[in-house]
């Protein structure tokens, strides 16, 4: 009973990481384009929301 070398109980660590990195792409271009339009528009909620 004791032997569980060989299988890992479903862990997938490399759909965490694909995952993650969508998120973060995703975070990252919202935050972008919330700071482009806080600038353009002179808006301090859109500025300090972006950061």
């Amino acid at each position: 009973m004791g032997d569980h070398s060989g299988h890992q109980h479903g862990i997938n660590r490399e759909g965490n990481k694909k995952g993650l990195t969508i998120a973060l792409i995703i975070t990252l271009i919202i935050m972008i384009i919330e700071f482009i339009r806080g600038f353009i528009t002179y808006s301090l909620a859109l500025l300090s929301d972006a950061k």
